[in-house]
């Protein structure tokens, strides 16, 4: 802990504290902790295959005990953790695995089934199966009224939608999407996620040429993500934003800047 405390991204540290609480039977949150090592260091095969061992075990565990509500829990990490990876057979599998659990127990009118719907639904979109995405999206939508406005879940659902109707290039829909998700965050604590959503409504509206309107959701994300290193990929699209908008506009010279 005294490591992370001076340095939050150490991979090491990471694996160290997630194998600590797998030990102490804190499986959900080890495999938390092994997520964010991955995240810091994705090509590490050895934390991969540490990390599949840890959740198989957990998952094992927890069938042993008939603890259902653990293995859930287990099973939507394993699908975000596949997706994570780009193991889409393995995503794919486990996410009807999550679905059957709850489906077989007749448990499918829960904001559990919804959240875990939600997380099927994108394992869909990584792996291309775009259609199986949508039905899972639709479903989830029955949901919203569930959920208070402000609980960040229903944003989330729109954002995620948004991803799917982008990479189906229904760019239209992707805006209506957005549009309901920027109105949620708006009052969000953390502006970042109002950030996140007006650039990602900037670049559908690009592609559909509403430049000016796409400049004036971009000149919000970058107040908001401003001081972002380019690394950043939230704010790199920012500035590939504003270079689209330029070079549409016929700028290049501030579209060169932007891109660079």
């Amino acid at each position: 802990q005294y490591v992370l405390n001076q340095d939050e991204y150490n991979p090491q540290a990471l694996s160290a504290m997630a194998t600590v609480l797998y030990a102490t039977g804190d499986g959900v949150q080890s495999g938390e902790y092994f997520l964010r090592a991955i995240a810091v260091q994705p090509y590490e095969r050895t934390l991969y295959e540490q990390m599949v061992r840890t959740l198989s075990a957990s998952i094992a565990q927890a069938q042993a005990e008939q603890d259902m509500e653990s293995e859930k829990l287990l099973r939507n990490e394993q699908i975000g953790f596949y997706r994570d990876c780009g193991k889409f057979p393995q995503a794919l599998g486990t996410a009807a695995k999550a679905r059957a659990l709850f489906e077989n127990a007749g448990d499918t009118h829960s904001i559990s089934y919804a959240t875990t719907l939600l997380n099927c639904a994108n394992a869909y979109r990584a792996a291309g199966k775009y259609q199986d995405a949508f039905a899972a999206f639709e479903t989830v939508q029955l949901y919203d009224a569930l959920l208070p406005p402000t609980d960040g879940r229903v944003a989330s659902l729109w954002n995620n939608l948004a991803l799917l109707c982008q990479e189906t290039e229904q760019w239209e829909r992707a805006c209506s999407c957005l549009r309901r998700a920027l109105e949620l965050v708006q009052n969000d604590p953390d502006p970042t996620r109002t950030g996140i959503s007006a650039a990602n409504l900037a670049v559908s509206l690009l592609r559909l040429h509403r430049t000016e309107e796409a400049l004036s959701y971009l000149e919000q994300a970058d107040r908001i993500l401003a001081g972002k290193t380019p690394s950043d990929f939230h704010y790199s699209a920012v500035l590939a934003g504003f270079g689209d908008a330029y070079y549409q506009q016929g700028k290049f010279e501030l579209a060169a800047d932007a891109y660079e």
